[in-house]
């Protein structure tokens, strides 16, 4: 309080002290008791009359008292005389009644014990059956908050659903249903039962708590008249204040109000399925087309908010079913048909010692390097790509002979790729089949003559013709890659 606050409060409330020069009455009266503390039993006329308040704070109020003039009149006196003599009258009357009180002393006493006793049987019974109402309002507000904290699983539904590291089923279980509001609720199908069970229960303590209500009526028509108003008044508003509350509650939970429930619940459990059943797998949303040798694939994982959980680092996959037109280098072994043998003429003296005489000329047949020949070859392969580990291919090859391009060989066989892991050995590749090209063969009018002197002066060429060969040949190749992946006309998932 500020000083001038308290100045004010003093200004209004004045402590005035008693002064015997001057003719002052002071009446105190005590608020705490409340008693007067003083109180002159007359007041001279022309005195000054201070009244004064004990037990309060004189900063905190302001005292107002109000003075009048009284004179006694004549219809006061008659009055007050009237009055004296009905006091005295009923006075009589009320000894009259004392004496006749106590001869009927014993006949009323019992009439009042019996409605003593009828009233406490009433309000024994009245709080009796308010206590059992009061036990089954508390139960159905604990199924009601029950019913409430089972339809709140839906937030929890919602937030398994964008969590993104509920990665298998027993998280997921764990996530939705270890912190329930109810032992019951294990799976999906408890949550329409548990809410089925707690509506039941309402509806039943619902039940109970109108045939209490019945009961304190009932109660109250057998004590009838005896009953006090005021009772019969606060206790017809209290169940009638109760009555509501139960039909507001039946309403409630009944109807389409508990259908609405259970539709509630039911969408939830289709959620919760929805997440338990899931084979905890995403697909993105992108597609991609095979194709090529293989088909490079990356990515990233995010979150339903954008949030960047996981990167996948660019990885190849082999493709299969396409056809494929590829080239290749290696080495081929030729195996015959490059003509039996390599003819030339020697001139052979009779008398070797001497060495000087030509008799005869025979025809020298040299098989050397005539069976087995190696020559570079490049190869062509078309082949349908398989999943297989030996890839089978058809093999068109060139193997020409740079020292007599005539020499030069035309290869038609197949070959056989490798789909292995390690990039070089799957480029390696190997080929047999049917190799076709000219070999020297003796011309038909050289054949089977023992003295070739008269053709001395033959080249050798001029003794065999060109003649086509097929032979066999094996090759291995080093396959450089081809035209492109031509993609298979029709789609398998084998």
């Amino acid at each position: 309080m500020t000083y001038a606050s308290i100045a004010a409060a003093q200004a209004s409330s004045p402590v005035i002290r008693e002064d015997s020069t001057i003719n002052q009455v002071f009446i105190t009266y005590d608020l705490v008791s409340p008693r007067f503390l003083q109180k002159p039993a007359f007041v001279k006329e022309g005195a000054i009359v201070f009244v004064r308040y004990a037990g309060v704070n004189r900063y905190a109020v302001t005292a107002n008292t109000t003075f009048a003039e009284v004179n006694r009149k004549y219809e006061d006196g008659l009055s007050a005389l009237q009055t004296g003599l009905g006091t005295l009258t009923q006075a009589k009357e009320a000894t009259a009644a004392a004496d006749s009180s106590n001869k009927e002393t014993k006949t009323a006493s019992v009439g009042d014990r019996e409605k003593k006793e009828k009233l406490e049987r009433y309000f024994d019974a009245k709080y009796k059956l308010l206590d059992r109402i009061e036990t089954s309002l508390s139960e159905v507000n604990t199924q009601a908050l029950l019913i409430k904290r089972i339809v709140q699983m839906n937030k929890d539904i919602d937030s398994a659903k964008n969590n993104p590291y509920l990665s298998d089923k027993t998280k997921m279980q764990n996530s939705l249903f270890l912190n329930s509001p109810s032992s019951t609720i294990k799976a999906p199908g408890d949550f329409s039962n548990a809410v089925a069970t707690s509506i039941g229960a309402i509806n039943a303590e619902l039940r109970k708590t109108e045939g209490y209500i019945n009961g304190i009526h009932n109660n109250m028509d057998k004590v009838g008249d005896q009953l006090p108003k005021e009772e019969r008044a606060k206790t017809e508003k209290t169940l009638a204040d109760l009555s509501k509350k139960v039909d507001t509650l039946k309403t409630a939970y009944n109807g389409t109000n508990a259908d609405s429930l259970y539709s509630t619940v039911g969408a939830m459990a289709q959620n919760a399925s929805m997440l338990l059943d899931q084979d905890f797998m995403a697909t993105s949303k992108e597609s991609g087309t095979a194709s090529g040798d293989f088909i490079e694939i990356s990515g990233k994982l995010q979150d339903n908010h954008g949030a960047e959980l996981k990167k996948m680092a660019a990885f190849k996959i082999p493709t299969y079913g396409g056809r494929r037109i590829d080239f290749s280098v290696g080495v081929a072994l030729n195996i015959g048909g490059q003509g039996k043998y390599s003819y030339d003429l020697r001139k052979n003296p009779t008398n070797a010692t001497s060495g000087s005489a030509m008799d005869s000329v025979i025809l020298l047949k040299d098989d050397k390097h005539r069976l087995l020949k190696f020559n570079p070859i490049l190869h062509i392969h078309w082949y349908k790509v398989s999943k297989c580990a030996v890839q089978p291919m058809l093999t068109i090859g060139l193997s020409p002979d740079f020292s007599d391009m005539s020499a030069s060989r035309l290869s038609l066989g197949g070959g056989l790729g490798f789909n292995t892991t390690n990039e070089l050995f799957r480029r390696i590749v190997l080929n047999a089949g049917v190799s076709v090209g000219y070999g020297d063969e003796l011309k038909t009018k050289y054949k089977d003559l023992d003295n070739y002197a008269r053709f001395g002066d033959l080249d050798a060429s001029e003794l065999t013709k060109k003649t086509l060969k097929a032979s066999a040949f094996f090759s291995i190749g080093f396959n450089l890659g081809g035209s492109g992946h031509q993609p298979s006309t029709t789609t398998s998932n084998q």
